[in-house]
């Protein structure tokens, strides 16, 4: 839709004065012009339009005008579809769904959508990218790198909505639960796979000096994170050359288990190398 509007620094009104005098001048100038006593007087009522015109735009561009334009372009509002492309979506009892059936679902229910809204499809896991296929192959699931990634992708644009389908079983970034998105729209979330928290063990961090010397000892300090692990002992082993260089023992009291707060310290020494 387009529109158009005329405004000047004074009041529109102006404009039936200038017009009077554009008149006034046209007519005045040409009432006792003996000279164009010869000249045809259609061509007379020529040059007094012409005249009017020339003093009325003068009298007008006085009052400063200015045409504005004003454009209407309406844009579907967007739909951002995120598909878990991790490993873990495909490890359940429904993995020959996911690796044969799930794909032409979404495909077909995304198709419903196409009308009234634009549709942007992602996958997610190692690295957030379009969606071209799923093949559940990545390592990682990664929301913080995820919602980083439709910020960049979808800066200045109008969100309707943002759909995850994921099991939430996240081994990097951020906690969902905690992420701020930084998006103001709402954000739905599709089960998908085995949601049950594994048995598994992690090393979230690893903090050590960039440099140190021969013959000095330094500390390590470890992140870990242990699942399904409760009244076990983790035992933190740093090798070099196959040869133990420094471990530690800790008996795991919880389910869910990091040492996030306290971190592990290890004592390590540096050695000749050979």
């Amino acid at each position: 839709m387009l529109l158009f509007s005329l405004i000047t620094d004074y009041s529109i009104w102006y404009i039936f004065p200038c017009i009077g005098i554009a008149l006034v001048y046209s007519w005045f100038l040409y009432r006792k012009d003996n000279s164009l006593d010869e000249v045809p007087n259609w061509l007379k009522k020529i040059i007094q339009v012409v005249r009017f015109v020339i003093v009325f735009l003068l009298t007008f561009f006085l009052l400063s005008p200015m045409f504005r334009y004003l454009s209407t372009n309406i844009e579907k509002p967007i739909i951002v579809f995120a598909v878990d492309n991790s490993k873990s979506i495909a490890m359940g009892k429904d993995s020959l769904f996911y690796k044969n059936e799930f794909e032409n679902k979404l495909n077909n229910l995304i198709s419903t959508f196409k009308d009234n809204y634009e549709i942007y499809k992602y996958s997610f896991g190692d690295v957030p990218k379009n969606l071209d296929s799923l093949k559940f192959n990545d390592n990682y699931t990664d929301f913080s790198k995820l919602f980083d990634y439709i910020q960049s992708t979808c800066a200045n644009k109008n969100i309707g909505a943002i759909v995850i389908a994921s099991d939430g079983l996240y081994n990097s970034g951020t906690n969902p639960t905690y992420l701020k998105t930084g998006l103001n729209c709402p954000i739905y979330t599709v089960t998908l796979g085995d949601t049950t928290v594994q048995k598994d063990l992690s090393i979230e961090n690893v903090i050590n000096n960039k440099v140190a010397f021969l013959g000095n000892t330094f500390s390590i300090k470890v992140n870990a994170k242990c699942n399904k692990f409760k009244n076990e002992n983790l035992e933190l082993i740093v090798e070099h050359n196959n040869s133990v260089v420094a471990k530690s023992v800790h008996l795991i009291n919880t389910d869910d288990f990091t040492n996030e707060s306290k971190r592990t310290k290890l004592v390590c020494s540096i050695i000749k190398l050979y």
